[in-house]
């Protein structure tokens, strides 16, 4: 429809969808107006009048033929090769912190960081000086307690013995006279010719002599045989001696440090005239005899290790790779401290691993836990996220059906899934392109792809395509 202006201006409308019934609004307008408000309200009464003349049969009509374009697919069915690609470390098998056991100022320490080591080559030397003291002293003390242990148990010498049983004869030979002095003085009392005083100085010297003849053999006795507890108080105190010129010995030793195994000292913590305390780090020594791989796994996998049937390891750095079958008895589990990593890490024992290896070399590594045949898998642009989880939509009867899945891992572009329902199948016309528009119900045709031909992951098949490894995130 054509607007002449009276200012020279020219303008074009073009309306849609509006039918006019039994009036040319446009000539009415055309002929009262001559302004641009004449346009106006000739665009507004031309809506007016279109919303007016349509019929409830006429819009039920339009809603009915109402469709969405959507591109279709299909399934298809893989073989999977199952296997996780993932990075870390080798590293030695035996890592050792030596540490000091005793104190004391270092003496020599004539390894340096890096440097190879044989088992027994000297690591770092202690001052012994004051062990050297301590062990010669506990040495005479020893001798001292075991002679007089030894004397206890023997009891006294020869001429020891023999004084004291010369004592014994003295007291006895005093208790005679004693007994006769007193007898004689009885005697002569009841005979009324001694008084009673003088039986009585008599009956007192008596019982002294027998005291000091039960004083003189206990005396004796005791020398003869030494007491029991003297004895086993000596023994103590000779073993507490034995035992403390063990420990000074043991620490004596201890003041040399030497290699435990062939290896090569790593970080040190100490140099030469430095005083260390026991239980100082003085250097980190890393064997040579193994090696072992560190990698960090996905935790889905920590359940399937049983499963893992070899490992392929790459050393970038070294332009180096090879592989390895494993066994069950050559995989520990370690879990990661961290509870937000969402990995377990795995150590793999290598023995008589390629000697171009060494610890702290950083690897590339491909677990291989064998292969599934025909595994389900839909293309990536079909899979819908929804509050209830994933799901895909199907065309059936020109509309669209909505299919709940379980999503997996997804490759090149598809994704494995699983089919709780077993709706999909080979015949199934998965809805790509639109399928986040769709809903359950809605009527949907098909459209082809740009160019007008259909991409192969768009054709039902059945493929032994094996899919990539999956990252180890």
């Amino acid at each position: 429809m054509c607007l002449n202006m009276p200012m020279g201006y020219s303008i074009m409308l073009s309306i849609q969808s509006v039918k006019f019934v039994k009036k040319d609004y446009s000539k009415i307008l055309c002929s009262r107006f001559s302004s641009a408000a004449g346009f106006a309200l000739l665009t507004l009464l031309s809506f007016t009048t279109s919303c007016s003349q349509t019929t409830p049969e006429e819009s039920s009509q339009s809603s009915e033929s109402f469709s969405l374009p959507v591109q279709i697919g299909r399934v298809s069915y893989l073989d999977v090769a199952d296997e996780v690609r993932a990075i870390g470390n080798f590293e030695a098998v035996q890592v050792t912190m030596i540490s000091s056991e005793v104190e004391g100022r270092v003496t020599r320490f004539p390894v340096d960081e890096g440097a190879p080591v044989k088992r027994g080559d000297l690591l770092v030397q202690i001052d012994t000086q004051e062990y050297q003291h301590q062990t010669a002293r506990l040495q005479a003390e020893l001798v001292s307690a075991a002679k007089e242990l030894e004397k206890l148990e023997k009891g006294l010498r020869p001429e020891e013995i023999l004084q004291l049983e010369a004592s014994v004869k003295v007291a006895q030979s005093a208790l005679d006279l004693a007994r006769k002095d007193y007898q004689r003085v009885l005697e002569l009392f009841e005979k009324k010719v001694e008084s009673q005083s003088a039986l009585d100085r008599e009956t007192d010297r008596l019982r002294q002599a027998e005291e000091a003849l039960s004083a003189s053999e206990a005396i004796r006795d005791a020398g003869l045989k030494s007491r029991k507890e003297d004895i086993q108080a000596a023994r103590l105190r000779a073993e507490a001696t034995r035992r403390e010129l063990e420990t000074a010995q043991l620490n004596f030793k201890r003041t040399t440090l030497t290699a435990p195994y062939d290896g090569f000292v790593g970080l040190t913590y100490a140099e030469r005239g430095s005083y260390v305390n026991v239980g100082d780090t003085l250097m980190d020594l890393i064997g040579t005899d193994r090696l072992k791989a560190v990698v960090e796994i996905p935790q889905a996998y920590r359940d399937r290790l049983t499963e893992l049937k070899s490992v392929r390891f790459y050393a970038n750095a070294l332009d180096f790779e090879f592989e390895k079958n494993v066994r069950a008895q050559d995989i520990r589990i370690v879990p990661d401290s961290s509870i937000y990593s969402g990995g377990v890490q795995l150590h793999i024992d290598l023995q008589d691993a390629p000697p171009e290896l060494f610890h702290g070399l950083a690897m590339e590594s491909l677990l291989r836990f064998g292969g599934r045949v025909g595994v389900l898998h839909v293309p990536e642009a079909s899979l819908v996220s929804t509050q209830q989880g994933n799901v895909v939509y199907i065309k059936k009867e020109d509309q669209a059906h909505m299919v709940p899945v379980l999503a997996g891992k997804k490759r090149d572009g598809m994704v494995e899934v699983k089919d709780p329902s077993g709706t999909l199948n080979s015949e199934a016309e998965l809805i790509l392109k639109g399928s986040g528009a769709v809903f359950p119900g809605a009527r949907v045709h098909p459209i082809k792809p740009v160019g007008g031909q259909e991409r192969p992951m768009q054709s039902a098949q059945q493929t032994t395509k094996k899919s990539k490894p999956e990252e180890a995130q």
